[in-house]
Protein backbone atom coordinates (compact mmCIF):
# COMPACT_ATOMS: atom_id res chain seq x y z
CA UNK A 1 0.00 0.00 0.00
CA UNK A 2 1.37 3.07 -1.15
CA UNK A 3 1.59 6.46 0.62
CA UNK A 4 2.94 9.34 -0.34
CA UNK A 5 2.28 13.58 0.01
CA UNK A 6 0.58 14.26 3.34
CA UNK A 7 -0.69 10.85 4.89
CA UNK A 8 -3.02 10.88 7.03
CA UNK A 9 -4.14 8.46 9.33
CA UNK A 10 -7.68 7.24 9.02
CA UNK A 11 -8.44 5.40 12.79
CA UNK A 12 -12.15 3.75 12.97
CA UNK A 13 -14.71 1.76 10.53
CA UNK A 14 -17.37 4.53 9.60
CA UNK A 15 -18.48 5.46 6.65
CA UNK A 16 -22.31 6.03 6.11
CA UNK A 17 -23.22 4.37 2.71
CA UNK A 18 -26.22 2.64 1.59
CA UNK A 19 -26.11 3.15 -2.19
CA UNK A 20 -23.62 3.21 -5.12
CA UNK A 21 -19.66 5.29 -4.91
CA UNK A 22 -17.35 5.07 -7.62
CA UNK A 23 -14.26 7.19 -8.70
CA UNK A 24 -14.40 8.75 -11.83
CA UNK A 25 -12.02 7.21 -13.68
CA UNK A 26 -11.41 4.29 -11.39
CA UNK A 27 -7.24 4.63 -11.66
CA UNK A 28 -6.71 7.44 -8.77
CA UNK A 29 -3.20 7.61 -7.84
CA UNK A 30 -2.26 6.22 -4.18
CA UNK A 31 -1.88 9.32 -1.95
CA UNK A 32 -3.13 8.09 1.29
CA UNK A 33 -5.21 4.90 1.67
CA UNK A 34 -6.64 4.33 4.77
CA UNK A 35 -4.22 2.53 7.73
CA UNK A 36 -5.33 -0.62 9.44
CA UNK A 37 -8.57 0.18 11.73
CA UNK A 38 -8.06 -3.35 13.63
CA UNK A 39 -8.26 -2.73 16.84
CA UNK A 40 -10.04 1.14 16.53
CA UNK A 41 -13.52 1.47 17.02
CA UNK A 42 -15.10 4.78 16.63
CA UNK A 43 -16.35 6.44 19.95
CA UNK A 44 -19.81 7.32 17.98
CA UNK A 45 -21.26 4.07 16.63
CA UNK A 46 -20.77 0.12 16.57
CA UNK A 47 -20.41 -1.51 14.00
CA UNK A 48 -22.05 -4.79 12.91
CA UNK A 49 -19.85 -7.61 10.82
CA UNK A 50 -20.36 -8.19 6.86
CA UNK A 51 -22.60 -10.90 6.53
CA UNK A 52 -24.21 -11.22 2.82
CA UNK A 53 -24.63 -9.05 0.01
CA UNK A 54 -26.48 -6.24 -2.11
CA UNK A 55 -25.26 -3.65 -4.10
CA UNK A 56 -23.04 -0.24 -4.32
CA UNK A 57 -19.56 0.41 -5.30
CA UNK A 58 -17.33 3.39 -3.38
CA UNK A 59 -13.99 5.20 -4.40
CA UNK A 60 -11.53 8.16 -4.17
CA UNK A 61 -12.78 9.91 -1.25
CA UNK A 62 -10.52 13.34 -1.20
CA UNK A 63 -10.02 15.73 1.20
CA UNK A 64 -9.16 19.18 0.09
CA UNK A 65 -6.94 21.27 2.14
CA UNK A 66 -7.13 24.69 3.05
CA UNK A 67 -3.60 24.97 1.21
CA UNK A 68 -5.08 23.72 -2.13
CA UNK A 69 -3.40 19.98 -0.84
CA UNK A 70 -5.51 16.74 -2.15
CA UNK A 71 -5.02 13.91 -0.04
CA UNK A 72 -7.26 10.87 -1.21
CA UNK A 73 -8.33 8.69 1.57
CA UNK A 74 -9.81 5.64 -0.20
CA UNK A 75 -9.09 4.04 -3.65
CA UNK A 76 -9.63 0.52 -3.27
CA UNK A 77 -6.36 0.32 -4.77
CA UNK A 78 -4.32 -1.41 -2.19
CA UNK A 79 -6.74 -4.36 -2.68
CA UNK A 80 -8.25 -3.95 1.24
CA UNK A 81 -11.35 -3.01 2.67
CA UNK A 82 -9.83 -1.14 6.16
CA UNK A 83 -11.56 1.11 7.81
CA UNK A 84 -15.37 0.91 6.34
CA UNK A 85 -18.31 -0.79 8.58
CA UNK A 86 -21.97 -1.09 8.64
CA UNK A 87 -24.20 0.50 10.96
CA UNK A 88 -27.94 -0.56 11.65
CA UNK A 89 -27.04 -3.98 9.67
CA UNK A 90 -30.69 -5.67 9.27
CA UNK A 91 -30.71 -7.06 5.84
CA UNK A 92 -27.44 -8.91 5.39
CA UNK A 93 -25.02 -5.86 3.84
CA UNK A 94 -21.64 -6.93 2.95
CA UNK A 95 -18.75 -4.56 1.15
CA UNK A 96 -15.83 -5.91 -0.55
CA UNK A 97 -12.93 -4.68 -2.60
CA UNK A 98 -13.48 -5.44 -5.91
CA UNK A 99 -12.22 -5.13 -9.99
CA UNK A 100 -15.16 -2.78 -11.35
CA UNK A 101 -16.63 -4.88 -14.47
CA UNK A 102 -19.43 -2.20 -14.59
CA UNK A 103 -17.53 -1.06 -17.90
CA UNK A 104 -16.04 -3.63 -19.15
CA UNK A 105 -16.68 -7.57 -18.92
CA UNK A 106 -13.85 -10.00 -16.50
CA UNK A 107 -12.11 -10.67 -19.46
CA UNK A 108 -11.35 -7.25 -20.54
CA UNK A 109 -11.54 -5.27 -17.34
CA UNK A 110 -8.11 -4.14 -16.17
CA UNK A 111 -7.30 -5.06 -12.75
CA UNK A 112 -6.21 -1.72 -11.60
CA UNK A 113 -9.96 -0.38 -11.43
CA UNK A 114 -10.83 -1.08 -8.15
CA UNK A 115 -13.60 0.15 -5.84
CA UNK A 116 -15.14 -1.00 -2.82
CA UNK A 117 -18.36 -2.46 -3.31
CA UNK A 118 -21.42 -3.03 -1.21
CA UNK A 119 -24.20 -5.50 -0.94
CA UNK A 120 -27.59 -5.17 0.63
CA UNK A 121 -30.84 -6.91 0.25
CA UNK A 122 -32.68 -3.99 2.56
CA UNK A 123 -32.31 -0.36 2.20
CA UNK A 124 -31.74 2.30 5.16
CA UNK A 125 -28.56 0.31 6.34
CA UNK A 126 -25.48 2.69 6.48
CA UNK A 127 -22.24 2.20 5.40
CA UNK A 128 -19.42 3.99 7.03
CA UNK A 129 -16.11 5.55 6.66
CA UNK A 130 -14.32 7.47 9.28
CA UNK A 131 -11.83 10.43 8.27
CA UNK A 132 -8.70 11.75 10.47
CA UNK A 133 -7.52 14.53 9.09
CA UNK A 134 -4.05 16.71 10.65
CA UNK A 135 -5.83 19.44 10.42
CA UNK A 136 -8.90 21.45 9.40
CA UNK A 137 -10.15 20.48 5.94
CA UNK A 138 -11.41 23.21 3.02
CA UNK A 139 -13.76 20.67 1.51
CA UNK A 140 -14.49 16.72 1.41
CA UNK A 141 -14.97 15.54 -2.51
CA UNK A 142 -16.06 12.12 -3.58
CA UNK A 143 -17.36 10.30 -6.64
CA UNK A 144 -20.01 7.61 -6.23
CA UNK A 145 -22.72 5.52 -8.95
CA UNK A 146 -26.03 4.85 -8.36
CA UNK A 147 -29.09 3.63 -9.63
CA UNK A 148 -31.80 4.60 -6.68
CA UNK A 149 -31.80 7.40 -4.40
CA UNK A 150 -29.53 8.16 -1.89
CA UNK A 151 -28.64 10.00 1.02
CA UNK A 152 -25.50 10.84 2.62
CA UNK A 153 -24.58 12.26 5.92
CA UNK A 154 -21.46 13.66 7.23
CA UNK A 155 -21.06 13.90 10.96
CA UNK A 156 -19.26 16.79 11.95
CA UNK A 157 -17.49 17.43 15.32
CA UNK A 158 -18.49 21.26 16.71
CA UNK A 159 -18.47 23.63 19.80
CA UNK A 160 -21.93 22.55 19.73
CA UNK A 161 -21.66 19.06 19.96
CA UNK A 162 -21.89 16.20 17.05
CA UNK A 163 -23.90 17.41 14.27
CA UNK A 164 -25.19 15.44 10.41
CA UNK A 165 -24.65 16.96 7.44
CA UNK A 166 -27.03 15.46 5.35
CA UNK A 167 -26.89 15.66 1.36
CA UNK A 168 -29.54 13.93 -1.08
CA UNK A 169 -29.94 14.65 -5.06
CA UNK A 170 -32.07 17.70 -5.35
CA UNK A 171 -32.01 21.57 -5.62
CA UNK A 172 -33.82 22.50 -2.40
CA UNK A 173 -31.76 22.87 0.94
CA UNK A 174 -34.08 21.94 3.82
CA UNK A 175 -32.17 23.36 6.35
CA UNK A 176 -32.37 22.62 10.24
CA UNK A 177 -33.90 19.56 11.59
CA UNK A 178 -33.98 19.18 15.73
CA UNK A 179 -32.34 15.83 16.59
CA UNK A 180 -33.61 12.39 15.31
CA UNK A 181 -32.80 9.30 16.66
CA UNK A 182 -32.62 8.22 12.90
CA UNK A 183 -29.31 10.34 13.10
CA UNK A 184 -28.18 9.15 15.87
CA UNK A 185 -29.62 11.52 18.06
CA UNK A 186 -27.91 14.37 16.31
CA UNK A 187 -28.92 17.99 14.93
CA UNK A 188 -29.09 17.80 11.28
CA UNK A 189 -28.59 20.34 8.41
CA UNK A 190 -30.45 19.59 4.90
CA UNK A 191 -28.79 20.91 1.46
CA UNK A 192 -29.22 19.21 -2.37
CA UNK A 193 -27.00 17.88 -4.20
CA UNK A 194 -28.63 19.23 -7.54
CA UNK A 195 -30.27 18.43 -10.83
CA UNK A 196 -28.03 14.93 -10.96
CA UNK A 197 -29.94 12.01 -12.45
CA UNK A 198 -30.25 8.57 -10.67
CA UNK A 199 -29.03 7.19 -13.67
CA UNK A 200 -26.19 4.86 -12.89
CA UNK A 201 -23.32 7.06 -13.95
CA UNK A 202 -20.34 8.41 -11.80
CA UNK A 203 -20.41 11.87 -11.11
CA UNK A 204 -18.15 13.63 -8.43
CA UNK A 205 -19.25 15.59 -5.37
CA UNK A 206 -17.56 18.06 -3.46
CA UNK A 207 -18.82 20.16 -0.45
CA UNK A 208 -17.54 22.95 1.89
CA UNK A 209 -18.56 21.35 4.94
CA UNK A 210 -17.63 24.17 7.30
CA UNK A 211 -19.54 26.86 5.16
CA UNK A 212 -22.53 24.11 4.48
CA UNK A 213 -23.01 24.27 8.30
CA UNK A 214 -22.23 27.96 8.32
CA UNK A 215 -25.04 28.73 6.17
CA UNK A 216 -28.22 27.31 8.52
CA UNK A 217 -29.14 29.98 10.58
CA UNK A 218 -28.88 28.07 13.65
CA UNK A 219 -25.17 27.20 13.57
CA UNK A 220 -23.96 30.30 11.42
CA UNK A 221 -21.20 30.92 14.00
CA UNK A 222 -20.36 27.43 15.05
CA UNK A 223 -17.19 25.88 13.79
CA UNK A 224 -16.15 22.49 13.36
CA UNK A 225 -13.35 21.70 15.88
CA UNK A 226 -12.36 18.30 15.41
CA UNK A 227 -10.20 16.48 13.14
CA UNK A 228 -12.77 13.49 12.37
CA UNK A 229 -15.20 12.98 9.87
CA UNK A 230 -17.69 10.09 9.81
CA UNK A 231 -18.80 9.97 6.36
CA UNK A 232 -21.74 8.04 5.68
CA UNK A 233 -24.54 6.60 2.80
CA UNK A 234 -27.24 4.98 2.30
CA UNK A 235 -29.78 3.84 -0.27
CA UNK A 236 -33.21 4.93 -0.06
CA UNK A 237 -36.09 3.04 -1.26
CA UNK A 238 -38.66 4.22 -4.30
CA UNK A 239 -42.01 4.82 -4.40
CA UNK A 240 -43.99 2.10 -6.09
CA UNK A 241 -46.32 3.54 -8.99
CA UNK A 242 -48.58 2.02 -11.57
CA UNK A 243 -45.89 1.56 -14.73
CA UNK A 244 -49.01 1.05 -17.55
CA UNK A 245 -52.74 0.64 -18.17
CA UNK A 246 -54.93 -1.76 -19.85
CA UNK A 247 -54.86 -0.55 -23.58
CA UNK A 248 -50.89 0.71 -23.66
CA UNK A 249 -47.96 -1.14 -24.65
CA UNK A 250 -44.44 -1.33 -22.83
CA UNK A 251 -42.03 0.03 -25.66
CA UNK A 252 -38.68 0.37 -23.19
CA UNK A 253 -38.65 -1.64 -19.79
CA UNK A 254 -35.58 -0.33 -17.20
CA UNK A 255 -34.63 -2.87 -15.51
CA UNK A 256 -31.88 -2.99 -12.45
CA UNK A 257 -29.95 -6.20 -12.13
CA UNK A 258 -29.67 -6.70 -8.49
CA UNK A 259 -27.22 -10.16 -8.13
CA UNK A 260 -30.30 -11.98 -6.40
CA UNK A 261 -33.26 -12.90 -6.06
CA UNK A 262 -35.46 -16.07 -6.99
CA UNK A 263 -38.80 -15.08 -6.46
CA UNK A 264 -41.57 -12.47 -7.72
CA UNK A 265 -42.38 -9.66 -5.63
CA UNK A 266 -45.26 -7.25 -7.24
CA UNK A 267 -44.30 -3.62 -5.66
CA UNK A 268 -48.23 -3.32 -5.72
CA UNK A 269 -50.58 -5.77 -7.40
CA UNK A 270 -49.76 -8.82 -8.63
CA UNK A 271 -49.96 -10.24 -12.30
CA UNK A 272 -51.55 -13.99 -12.63
CA UNK A 273 -49.86 -17.07 -11.26
CA UNK A 274 -49.75 -18.30 -14.45
CA UNK A 275 -48.23 -15.40 -16.25
CA UNK A 276 -45.25 -15.01 -14.00
CA UNK A 277 -42.71 -18.12 -14.46
CA UNK A 278 -38.59 -17.86 -12.35
CA UNK A 279 -36.60 -20.55 -12.26
CA UNK A 280 -33.32 -20.25 -10.44
CA UNK A 281 -30.90 -17.54 -8.34
CA UNK A 282 -28.15 -15.74 -9.58
CA UNK A 283 -27.18 -15.29 -5.72
CA UNK A 284 -26.96 -18.92 -4.85
CA UNK A 285 -24.95 -19.09 -2.41
CA UNK A 286 -23.16 -15.29 -3.39
CA UNK A 287 -24.52 -13.01 -6.04
CA UNK A 288 -23.11 -13.48 -9.40
CA UNK A 289 -21.04 -10.07 -10.68
CA UNK A 290 -21.17 -9.36 -13.65
CA UNK A 291 -23.65 -11.40 -15.92
CA UNK A 292 -24.49 -11.94 -19.43
CA UNK A 293 -28.05 -11.06 -20.03
CA UNK A 294 -30.54 -11.81 -22.97
CA UNK A 295 -33.94 -10.62 -23.16
CA UNK A 296 -36.39 -11.39 -26.27
CA UNK A 297 -39.99 -12.37 -27.13
CA UNK A 298 -39.20 -16.48 -27.08
CA UNK A 299 -38.90 -19.12 -24.52
CA UNK A 300 -35.72 -19.91 -25.71
CA UNK A 301 -32.38 -17.78 -25.62
CA UNK A 302 -31.39 -18.60 -29.48
CA UNK A 303 -34.89 -19.30 -31.54
CA UNK A 304 -33.99 -18.40 -35.15
CA UNK A 305 -37.49 -16.27 -34.65
CA UNK A 306 -36.43 -14.44 -31.33
CA UNK A 307 -36.33 -10.49 -31.16
CA UNK A 308 -33.54 -9.92 -29.00
CA UNK A 309 -35.07 -7.30 -26.77
CA UNK A 310 -31.36 -6.44 -25.34
CA UNK A 311 -28.00 -8.85 -25.07
CA UNK A 312 -24.69 -7.64 -22.98
CA UNK A 313 -22.97 -7.58 -19.86
CA UNK A 314 -24.34 -6.11 -16.34
CA UNK A 315 -23.06 -5.41 -13.27
CA UNK A 316 -25.02 -5.97 -9.72
CA UNK A 317 -26.52 -2.30 -9.54
CA UNK A 318 -26.49 -1.45 -13.31
CA UNK A 319 -29.52 -0.95 -15.53
CA UNK A 320 -30.38 -2.47 -18.97
CA UNK A 321 -33.16 -1.62 -21.34
CA UNK A 322 -35.50 -4.03 -22.48
CA UNK A 323 -36.22 -2.38 -26.06
CA UNK A 324 -38.59 -3.16 -28.56
CA UNK A 325 -36.62 -1.05 -31.08
CA UNK A 326 -37.69 -1.35 -34.75
CA UNK A 327 -40.79 -3.56 -32.87
CA UNK A 328 -42.09 -0.77 -31.82
CA UNK A 329 -43.69 -2.46 -28.69
CA UNK A 330 -42.93 -5.57 -26.21
CA UNK A 331 -44.88 -8.57 -27.07
CA UNK A 332 -47.15 -10.24 -24.67
CA UNK A 333 -44.90 -11.94 -23.03
CA UNK A 334 -40.90 -11.42 -21.88
CA UNK A 335 -38.01 -13.73 -21.25
CA UNK A 336 -34.84 -12.96 -19.44
CA UNK A 337 -32.02 -14.93 -19.55
CA UNK A 338 -28.97 -14.75 -17.29
CA UNK A 339 -25.55 -16.28 -17.79
CA UNK A 340 -22.54 -16.69 -16.19
CA UNK A 341 -20.20 -16.03 -19.07
CA UNK A 342 -21.25 -14.65 -22.67
CA UNK A 343 -22.33 -17.91 -24.37
CA UNK A 344 -22.13 -19.71 -27.81
CA UNK A 345 -25.17 -19.54 -29.78
CA UNK A 346 -26.98 -22.50 -28.82
CA UNK A 347 -25.19 -22.97 -25.89
CA UNK A 348 -27.64 -22.77 -22.86
CA UNK A 349 -25.56 -24.69 -20.33
CA UNK A 350 -24.20 -21.75 -18.38
CA UNK A 351 -28.37 -20.36 -17.51
CA UNK A 352 -28.38 -19.13 -13.74
CA UNK A 353 -31.93 -17.74 -13.92
CA UNK A 354 -34.71 -17.85 -15.88
CA UNK A 355 -37.08 -15.44 -15.86
CA UNK A 356 -40.99 -14.72 -17.51
CA UNK A 357 -43.31 -12.23 -17.10
CA UNK A 358 -45.93 -10.42 -19.07
CA UNK A 359 -45.67 -6.75 -20.90
CA UNK A 360 -48.79 -6.39 -22.17
CA UNK A 361 -50.57 -4.15 -19.60
CA UNK A 362 -53.87 -6.37 -19.51
CA UNK A 363 -51.68 -7.73 -16.39
CA UNK A 364 -50.72 -5.60 -13.23
CA UNK A 365 -47.34 -4.32 -14.10
CA UNK A 366 -45.37 -1.67 -11.47
CA UNK A 367 -42.44 0.37 -10.68
CA UNK A 368 -40.52 -1.48 -8.27
CA UNK A 369 -41.80 -5.01 -9.11
CA UNK A 370 -39.23 -7.70 -8.72
CA UNK A 371 -38.85 -10.36 -11.62
CA UNK A 372 -36.19 -12.72 -9.92
CA UNK A 373 -33.05 -10.60 -9.97
CA UNK A 374 -34.19 -7.85 -11.71
CA UNK A 375 -35.99 -4.73 -10.53
CA UNK A 376 -38.58 -2.46 -13.12
CA UNK A 377 -36.98 0.58 -12.37
CA UNK A 378 -38.46 2.97 -15.48
CA UNK A 379 -39.45 2.96 -18.87
CA UNK A 380 -41.61 4.23 -21.86
CA UNK A 381 -45.34 2.73 -22.91
CA UNK A 382 -47.65 4.10 -25.53
CA UNK A 383 -50.57 6.11 -24.84
CA UNK A 384 -53.99 4.24 -26.04
CA UNK A 385 -53.27 6.07 -29.11
CA UNK A 386 -50.20 4.16 -29.84
CA UNK A 387 -47.77 6.75 -29.07
CA UNK A 388 -44.82 6.63 -26.67
CA UNK A 389 -45.28 7.98 -23.31
CA UNK A 390 -42.28 7.81 -20.61
CA UNK A 391 -42.88 6.64 -17.32
CA UNK A 392 -41.63 8.40 -14.20
CA UNK A 393 -39.68 5.78 -12.19
CA UNK A 394 -36.46 6.87 -10.59
CA UNK A 395 -34.85 7.38 -13.48
CA UNK A 396 -36.02 10.39 -15.55
CA UNK A 397 -38.22 9.00 -18.24
CA UNK A 398 -36.47 8.43 -21.32
CA UNK A 399 -37.89 10.64 -24.63
CA UNK A 400 -40.69 8.48 -26.20
CA UNK A 401 -40.34 6.23 -29.29
CA UNK A 402 -42.99 7.23 -31.68
CA UNK A 403 -44.22 4.00 -32.86
CA UNK A 404 -43.14 3.14 -37.05
CA UNK A 405 -46.77 4.91 -38.92
CA UNK A 406 -48.88 1.82 -41.40
CA UNK A 407 -47.15 0.70 -44.44
CA UNK A 408 -48.79 2.54 -47.24
CA UNK A 409 -50.42 -0.12 -48.89
CA UNK A 410 -49.39 -0.88 -52.74
CA UNK A 411 -50.81 0.72 -55.51
CA UNK A 412 -52.83 -2.17 -57.49
CA UNK A 413 -51.46 -4.12 -60.13
CA UNK A 414 -53.22 -3.24 -63.63
CA UNK A 415 -54.55 -6.09 -64.92
CA UNK A 416 -52.77 -7.66 -68.10
CA UNK A 417 -54.81 -7.10 -71.67
CA UNK A 418 -56.55 -9.92 -73.09
CA UNK A 419 -54.11 -12.19 -75.26
CA UNK A 420 -54.63 -11.35 -78.85
CA UNK A 421 -56.53 -14.73 -80.78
Amino acid sequence: MKQTGKVFSVVSVMLLVFFIFGCSDLKNPVEADNTNFEGQQSPLFSIAEATSPAVGSVDDIKVIGYDASVTVFEDAQDGLKNGWGIYNAGGGPTLENVVDNSINPPDVGDPDNRVIKFFDSEPYSWFVFVIHTQGYINELQWSMKYNINFEIAIVVDTQDGYIALSYTPGTNDLGYFPPDPDYWNYARVHHGLGDVEVDGDWPTFSRNLQQDLNDCEEFSNTRIWSYWYWFKIRFMPMEPAPFCEEGQKPIVLTMEYTGSGGTYIPSMDPQDDNKVTIIGDPGDPYPTDPVYIIASDKDQPFHHKAKTWFEGWIAVGETFDIDAGDADRLKGDTYIYIFDSEPDPGDESGILQYIKFHTSCSQPLSIGDQFGSVILMDGVVTDKKGKGKGVSGTNDPKGPKDPKGPKDPKGPKDPKGPKGK
